[in-house]
């Protein structure tokens, strides 16, 4: 059977046109089983606000008709950032997923860690990091934009897909990838302006973009870990480039200038 909430009150009513008082109780019970069943789901959240923190139940609906607040918010939970709304995150956060739809923003407001299996930018969404350092347990991939001062991303699971922008515009921010892969798409950029610090991990770096370039500004470049074998593609850099596998190989493919 496949009851709804807003089934309850039918219920109710046909226990009272019951005649038997057991019949009643039956009812009654099965309401409540609906009701106990419902809450243990998985509840999936669209932004309310113009302007809120991401931990807070008055940021969230599931409803966007009646746009009632969130109940508890759990790790289970979906995160669906709309249009026209910045969402801040103000703490470390867990959830099932976040997607920053097109006009949506998500502002990282400290040094915190968002873990979710995925986390996705629509195209025309923003990731604004600024000075902050964002840890990211779990994938994401980005269609939007990514942008940063002096801040740092890192994530230390899954894989990171760049299919749109991808920026630091100051020097002194740090791109770290731990452990999975970090694709730059076909369409994808990877800019760096200033002197950045770039950490490839045990995974590869896949640059599919031929049209442009990945450029690294005058970032250093460390291609660390255990990994075999482990790839990397092309990109500029008048940094340093320095491989410090302790056992491996590694393969260029691509030019690095």
């Amino acid at each position: 059977m496949n009851c709804q909430r807003n089934q309850i009150p039918y219920l109710i009513q046909d226990a009272k046109k019951a005649s038997s008082g057991k019949y009643v109780w039956l009812f009654l019970m099965l309401a409540c089983a609906i009701i106990t069943v419902q809450k243990g789901h998985a509840a999936t959240y669209y932004s309310k606000v113009a302007t809120g923190n991401m931990n807070a139940v008055g940021s969230w609906t599931a409803d966007t008709v009646l746009n009632p607040n969130a109940a508890a918010l759990t790790a289970a939970d979906l995160f669906i950032i709309r249009n026209g709304h910045n969402i801040t995150l103000s703490a470390a956060q867990s959830a099932a997923s976040l997607t920053v739809r097109s006009g949506g923003t998500l502002t990282i407001g400290g040094n915190f860690t968002l873990t979710v299996p995925l986390t996705t930018i629509n195209l025309g969404g923003l990731l604004s990091i600024g000075a902050s350092r964002l840890v990211i347990a779990g994938s994401w991939t980005n269609d939007g934009s990514i942008t940063g001062t002096n801040g740092r991303l890192t994530y230390n699971t899954g894989t990171g897909i760049n299919n749109g922008s991808l920026a630091f515009t100051t020097t002194g921010s740090r791109l770290e990838q731990t452990t999975g892969s970090l694709t730059n798409g076909a369409a994808g950029t990877i800019t760096i302006t200033g002197a950045a610090t770039i950490s490839l991990g045990t995974g590869n770096f896949i640059n599919n973009n031929t049209a442009s370039s990945v450029n690294f500004g005058t970032s250093v470049i460390t291609v660390a870990g255990t990994a075999n074998p482990q790839e990397i593609g092309g990109f500029v850099t008048t940094g340093r480039f320095t491989c410090s596998k302790t056992a491996g190989t590694l393969t260029v493919n691509g030019d690095i200038n």
